[in-house]
């Protein structure tokens, strides 16, 4: 019997690593995605490649768009948790002007998405090109921001396609008082490497297309490397 004990110990030394070594704590360890998109969402983002290509010879209604860039820059807002962003947006269809601007506020949620809520500022001229003067992003409070729009917030998961961020089917409701209606929205982000993508749409009830991406295509914004936060691409 000493003898067997023996011979299961020494077996047992030389099998245990080996099929520790096979085994989940061997498996590199995913980083979180709430770490993750802290880490890759900053920096300075532009179509400027999708918008040349609309212009060249051949172009047509399908394939045209217009110049869009983001600036998203970490903001430190007393409350709103340690993932907050600046996210600033220039839409350049002649007339230069803010497509959108805000904060996001990234959150985990259970089963390992992150909620993505977009704030809007209840002055947008007040903050303005915020994210190139780190000081005045420091002095954002919670009384700066207007609610976020209920069930209009971003669920980012891991998908093929790199992660995925989407509205939940039918939940953004926003009540036009222009249209006299309540309108749907649907946003969808995508996020692979050095390139971010985004499509929106609003519609009336009956399907009414009121605003959607040109052509029905997402914005295809590019990563620029080593540029920071707020710079131009020459």
């Amino acid at each position: 019997m000493r003898r067997l004990r023996i011979c299961l110990f020494v077996l047992g030394s030389f099998l245990g690593p080996v099929l520790g070594a096979a085994g989940p704590m061997a498996q590199p360890a995913r980083a979180d995605l709430l770490d993750e998109l802290s880490d890759t969402l900053p920096g300075f983002w532009e179509n400027r490649t999708q918008w040349e290509d609309a212009g060249r010879p051949g172009a047509t209604d399908q394939t045209r768009h217009v110049l869009m860039n983001a600036d998203i820059a970490p903001a430190a807002v007393p409350g709103l948790g340690d993932a907050v962003f600046y996210l600033q947006q220039i839409q350049d269809d002649f007339a230069p002007h803010v497509y959108r601007q805000g904060l996001l506020v990234l959150t985990s949620e259970p089963g390992g998405a992150v909620r993505m809520s977009i704030r809007a500022f209840a002055d947008e001229n007040l903050w303005l090109d915020a994210h190139l003067d780190p000081a005045r992003l420091s002095t954002l409070r919670e009384a700066d921001l207007l609610p976020a729009d209920p069930g209009c917030d971003l669920f980012w998961r891991r998908a093929e396609a790199g992660l995925v961020a989407e509205t939940a089917p039918d939940a953004c409701r926003i009540d036009s008082a222009r249209l006299g209606t309540t309108l749907r929205r649907m946003e969808r982000w995508t996020l692979d490497g050095n390139r971010l993508t985004q499509y929106d749409r609003v519609e009336r009830p009956d399907g009414t297309v009121v605003h959607e991406s040109p052509a029905g295509r997402p914005f295809v914004l590019d990563r620029w490397p080593g540029l920071p936060s707020g710079g131009v691409p020459r």
